[in-house]
């Protein structure tokens, strides 16, 4: 499927399907800035922002988002081959719930690595 047009549900089911290779470099991404990484859960705890909203869950204002290079199986004139992608990720722990309380802080707004300084004061 063409990841450009899919639905937001389309997307949070392919990004929950299976183990990814791409799992330890999130994991690794999120653990230098900070987080536990017996606690981070790739596809789970871990998602996009696209993914976070299909979710019911919207990333704060002032959230730093973390970069990784994920590897894209693709076919190209019938060989199967990766192709690099750069993901931003966003941990649980820099978003809220949509529609929720305004000014509510994310559990994670003190983390200089997640969040622009000064967006929450």
């Amino acid at each position: 499927m063409n990841q450009k047009t899919e639905t937001l549900p389309q997307t949070l089911a392919r990004i929950e399907s299976g183990f990814s290779k791409n799992d330890f470099a999130a994991i690794k991404a999120f653990a230098h800035a900070g987080i536990d990484p017996e606690s981070l859960q790739p596809r789970i705890n871990i998602l996009t922002y696209k993914a976070w909203r299909a979710k019911g869950r919207q990333v704060s204002k002032g959230a730093i988002s973390v970069r990784v290079t994920v590897w894209i199986p693709t076919t190209e004139n019938g060989k199967k081959k990766m192709i690099p992608k750069n993901a931003s990720l966003f941990h649980e722990s820099q978003t809220i719930a949509q529609g929720g309380e305004k000014g509510v802080k994310p559990e994670a707004w003190k983390n200089e690595e997640l969040f622009r300084e000064g967006s929450y004061t």
